[in-house]
């Protein structure tokens, strides 16, 4: 999501759903990233790790 944020994609602003796909090792994850900010992930690949970023953090270093 982040890589596609750089490249401009914004689900809020443009109010469309956008999905991604991710090839990670165990699998293809498919990343879509809805409007209201909910981000779902799909795919065989296996959770190794879960978190949250938070917001403050990420303004610190996105700019």
């Amino acid at each position: 999501v982040a890589a596609a944020r750089r490249d401009g994609a914004d689900p809020a602003v443009t109010g469309a759903p956008a999905t991604y796909t991710v090839d990670v090792p165990g699998g293809t994850l498919v990343i879509t990233e809805r409007p209201d900010g909910e981000i779902e992930m799909t795919g065989a690949a296996v959770i190794v790790a879960e978190g949250e970023i938070a917001a403050d953090w990420l303004e610190s270093v996105a700019g």
